[in-house]
């Protein structure tokens, strides 16, 4: 297993143990490289020297990232580019190069890797040269990355539907929809209005990489753009964590926690009575949560039992297509 860049910086005596975690504390939108630099610990060319030869990686030149192909740009979402501090610089053979701030970190190459269904080969290079890329090529709007569309079918990034289909009329016919859903995106919207027959708010958060990131929402208050900007730990006490941790839903008052407390005024400052969170597993993963509330009243419990069991075929259905997405990446590869 590699070694952590972070320990491997403090073994080779560029950094202290307190440097390393005061850059790690820098919270949300840094990775350990862009801390360092922007704390002024490292030099941006020292330590893009020191991850090229520890990690054994070709060092991304000035003219290959003044000379992007656009053509590539598409492959890769917003979402994760703004994540991991990525950009896609060319394509040939099957092969995706990727420019990444932290070369480093395997699980953001297997991600992207996943989502383009092309074998990833990383370049090391400077924080300052991506954080341009990503503004130049990965706008954001209010704080939150933009999404760009990908290919299909294999990558399954969430994307938001431009229309919504028609609210089903029952829950038998919602699950009949599920099970013919072709995609991710068809079963998040169905999720979501489904929910919102019994909900006032209800809203899609996707893990990744030890976060939750906001991807839907619906109801009173609820934007796309609101709920994209929500960015929570699952290292960090929340009723995420707790629900990711036992894979069993929440429904209850919401416990008094920092993470909490920054969740619900990021929805929009009303606190419910009682909210819902549903895990959605595929194997013992949690791919994604579904929340809801009614603001200022409870949900009725006939309601919930009726959502759980949703929640419940939604994990079958994207089980289902992630299977297929993998067999159809396993046929162009033969």
């Amino acid at each position: 297993m590699t070694q952590p860049l972070g320990e491997l910086l403090v073994a080779a005596g560029l950094i202290t143990e307190a440097q390393l975690t005061e850059a790690n504390q820098q919270g949300t939108g840094f990775d350990l490289p862009s801390a360092l630099t922007r704390l002024g610990i490292l030099r941006s060319d020292n330590l893009v020297q020191f991850m090229a030869d520890s990690f054994n990686l070709e060092i991304a030149s000035s003219h290959r990232l003044t000379s992007v192909d656009h053509a590539v740009i598409g492959l890769l979402p917003a979402d994760l580019a703004h994540m991991y501090r990525a950009v896609p610089l060319s394509r040939a053979n099957g092969q995706l190069e990727v420019a990444f701030s932290d070369p480093s970190n395997r699980g953001a190459v297997e991600e992207i890797s996943f989502f383009t269904g092309l074998q990833v080969r990383s370049l090391a290079a400077a924080p300052e040269p991506i954080q341009r890329l990503l503004e130049l090529h990965y706008p954001t709007v209010s704080g939150a990355a933009q999404l760009s569309p990908g290919p299909e079918p294999e990558r399954l990034a969430w994307q938001i539907p431009q229309a919504s289909p028609p609210l089903p009329l029952d829950f038998s016919d919602v699950t009949r929809q599920l099970e013919s859903a072709a995609d991710s995106d068809a079963i998040a919207d169905l999720l979501l209005s489904f929910a919102q027959r019994y909900l006032k708010r209800a809203a899609i958060f996707v893990t990744k990489q030890g976060m939750v990131v906001g991807w839907d929402g619906v109801g009173d208050g609820l934007s796309k753009e609101r709920i994209r900007g929500i960015l929570i730990p699952l290292d960090a006490p929340s009723i995420f964590a707790m629900t990711n941790d036992s894979k069993i839903f929440f429904y209850g008052e919401m416990p008094e926690t920092p993470i909490n407390r920054r969740f619900l005024s990021a929805m929009g400052d009303l606190k419910p009575t009682r909210s819902l969170l549903f895990p959605i597993v595929v194997g013992s993963k949690t791919i994604c949560f579904l929340y809801g509330d009614n603001a200022a009243q409870s949900p009725e419990r006939q309601r919930i039992d009726e959502l759980h069991r949703l929640a419940e075929r939604a994990a079958e259905a994207f089980a289902r297509v992630i299977q297929t997405a993998k067999q159809q990446r396993g046929l162009r590869a033969v």
